[in-house]
């Protein structure tokens, strides 16, 4: 396996006057879960759309792997990419099982990974709606389906928007789990989260942007130390005062509760 790596430089994306992104530039290597938090329309998702060629850039460039995202190599490089969208997009009149059937050829993978199909359809508990179609599924079925799919031909680099959304507990333990094994095995991890104890938790590095900015990024215990104002804060802390955001979901606690992760980082 190469070295996956992504560098976004100088970035801007810009709709008529309005910035999307503006001037962002960052770097992730491999062995690295790198979280990209930030307010809802702060960017995030049009970072991941603009690494996968959903959107083009107004300026600067986006290299995977030393490749640009203007080059014609550019789509082989791709195919190293597992990707799964905050929403995602299947072909409805196919089953579950048929869609990730039909993923498998489209990458020409071996049967080892066909019976990988089955193993991980029972573990997210998919195994008796396997047969059924898509359009009949609940957006957290849908999103199992588009997680499977995404880690299916075994990528470099995981770009994972939401990874834990509309997910059950079990099935969210389960998509961490994979995340962690695939950053202790060199690859590169990128995902996306409203969830403050995910970031705490999995991150190796987090990156904040606001108004499609980059406004802070380092381990935890770096934004915590440059941005807090006390040893007692926590990640939700330091994210509020850097962006000015009102509420911030929390996984497993009510709103108002006080956060008892601090600046700890273990795994889920």
């Amino acid at each position: 396996m190469s070295r996956p790596r992504i560098e976004i430089a100088h970035v801007t994306k810009q709709y008529g006057d309005s910035k999307a992104l503006d001037d962002l530039t960052l770097e992730v290597g491999a062995g690295e879960l790198f979280c990209f938090l930030g307010p809802n329309g702060a960017g995030k998702t049009t970072t991941i759309q603009t690494v996968m060629g959903q959107k083009m850039v107004t300026s600067g460039d986006i290299r995977i792997n030393g490749v640009s995202v203007t080059s014609s190599e550019i789509h082989r490089v791709r195919r190293t990419i597992g990707y799964l969208a905050e929403q995602p997009a299947l072909y409805e009149h196919l089953t579950g099982r048929e869609f990730l059937l039909f993923m498998a050829e489209l990458y020409d993978l071996d049967v080892s990974r066909l019976r990988w199909i089955d193993v991980q359809l029972d573990r997210f508990e998919l195994g008796d709606d396997a047969d059924v179609l898509v359009k009949c599924y609940s957006l957290g079925m849908r999103k199992k389906i588009a997680l499977l799919a995404a880690l299916l031909h075994e990528p470099d680099i995981l770009l994972l928007d939401e990874p834990t959304g509309a997910l059950d507990a079990a099935s969210a333990r389960l998509a961490k789990d994979f995340m962690i094994e695939a950053r202790n095995s060199g690859k590169l991890v990128f995902f996306t989260t409203h969830v403050m104890e995910i970031a705490e938790r999995l991150a190796d590095r987090i990156g904040i942007i606001h108004r499609g900015r980059l406004v802070a990024e380092g381990t935890l215990v770096d934004l915590c130390r440059r941005n807090g104002r006390g040893q007692g804060e926590s990640l939700e802390d330091v994210f509020l005062r850097i962006t000015g955001s009102g509420a911030v979901r929390s996984e497993h606690r009510p709103p108002g509760a006080s956060d008892s992760l601090r600046l700890r980082r273990g795994h889920l």
